[in-house]
């Protein structure tokens, strides 16, 4: 077994069984333009219907899903962000999501 493995397969499970407050919106407006609209929820929406899920690792470990909310389908990707990323998109709000421990807290970025 590779050294660091089942330190990724926790933060896998972590991922997968998130239920980030700390969400980001993005909205394509053209080709080349994508907005993005850090906000935080503060009911848990529950479960979507997962159509597809997986994990990447290109720059950080990421969980992804394809859900169908009500009438809509989302691209939905879940990862573990810094106190200071935290800090730069949602403010000192934002902060109390951080893990105290680890200083990190679960992301979900959702694109319609």
């Amino acid at each position: 077994m590779l050294a660091g493995t089942d330190r990724l397969d926790q933060i896998r499970e972590q991922l997968r069984s998130a239920h980030p407050n700390l969400i980001i919106h993005l909205t394509s407006q053209d080709d080349l333009m994508v907005n993005f609209t850090p906000y935080i929820c503060d009911v848990d929406p529950g479960w979507d219907e997962i159509i597809s899920e997986g994990y990447e690792h290109d720059h950080r470990p990421v969980y992804w899903r394809i859900v169908r909310r009500e009438e809509e389908t989302f691209a939905c990707e879940t990862f573990l962000m810094t106190r200071d990323e935290v800090a730069g998109a949602w403010g000192a709000k934002g902060l109390a999501y951080c893990d105290p421990e680890t200083g990190v807290a679960a992301v979900r970025a959702e694109h319609l």
